[in-house]
């Protein structure tokens, strides 16, 4: 009897502490997904499945496209704005030459994705045990991974490395996220939906979106950490951390 009540309490000691340690990976840890990006100066993430279910933007989704799109959506059966459910983005690059890797999760036929691809990639090559399918777009290698059966990595950059990261890093138990996140996260408020972490221009007071920059009036070096949640009440928040008081 003492022997049973002593593996109860060491399984109940191991089950708290298991607890404990999801609790704090998933409140106070980037998700795994921003872990698989590669270095970079500027990190985005949005978890979008409860933003449309409270908003059901998928339902209203219209926009301009041309035929490319609309052929994509047919051979995959893949409508973006209802089937992804989280998305996280790395910019790397200058301002005038911005390049983006991103690891998209959610609900897809991984075969019909793959079937596109080998029919509209310039080119193929194995790495890591994935398939890395690279389409030419705009004079650009667009290189794509199938990392698992809901993830798919995808970088414009012209260095490989990049791609072969995602890959390298999909495999690690615990991806270390990039430094930028690793450092200034804990800025982040928690239970976020959406949130952005930005490293401004070193040399100039805003920050480059997309490829326009922006003045702030920002001092040298800040950090621009940008979040959005839903506290019964959407609450949207921009904090510039500066290099000191003054």
């Amino acid at each position: 009897m003492r022997k049973s009540r002593k593996l109860a309490a060491a399984g109940l000691i191991v089950f708290l502490a298991a607890l404990s340690v999801w609790i704090y990976s998933s409140t106070r840890l980037p998700p795994r997904m921003v872990g698989i990006l590669p270095e970079a100066s500027s990190v985005l993430y949005a978890n979008l499945a409860p933003i449309r279910a409270a908003t059901h933007f998928d339902r209203n989704w219209d926009f301009e496209h041309d035929a490319a799109y609309d052929d994509f959506t047919k051979q995959t059966g893949i409508q973006p704005p209802r089937d992804l459910d989280q998305i996280a983005m790395a910019v790397q690059g200058t301002p005038q030459d911005r390049r983006y890797s991103e690891v998209l999760r959610g609900n897809f036929d991984r075969q019909r994705l793959e079937q596109w691809l080998r029919g509209h990639a310039d080119s193929t090559a194995e790495y890591g045990g994935a398939t890395i399918f690279t389409v030419l777009h705009e004079g650009r290698p667009v290189r794509i991974a199938g990392l698992s059966s809901d993830t798919v990595a995808i970088s414009n950059a012209d260095d490989v490395a990049n791609i072969h990261a995602m890959v390298d890093h999909q495999r690690s138990f615990f991806p270390r996220a990039p430094a930028l996140v690793r450092i200034h996260y804990s800025e982040v408020p928690a239970g976020s939906s959406a949130w952005w972490i930005a490293d401004s221009n070193p040399e100039l007071s805003g920050i480059t979106v997309g490829n326009n920059y922006v003045d702030l009036g920002l001092p040298s070096g800040a950090i621009l950490v940008g979040s959005l949640r839903y506290t019964g009440a959407l609450q949207i928040r921009l904090a510039a951390l500066t290099t000191s008081e003054s």
